[in-house]
């Protein structure tokens, strides 16, 4: 149940992110949200395996 809880709370939060900011997500002269990429598939993997230790 904690896992459908967290994704679909991970759903809607994409979901309102990509609705109310995704003009901003895809333009190319904003380096810094492209870098920001990197780091966030990193840090869900760590923060799913300090859930799960």
């Amino acid at each position: 149940m904690y896992f459908l809880i967290w994704g679909f709370l991970v759903w809607l939060g994409a979901t309102l992110i990509f609705r109310f900011l995704g003009h901003f997500f895809f333009n190319p002269e904003n380096a810094l949200l492209l870098l920001s990429y990197l780091f966030v598939v990193p840090a869900i993997f760590l923060n799913l395996s300090a859930i799960q230790t």
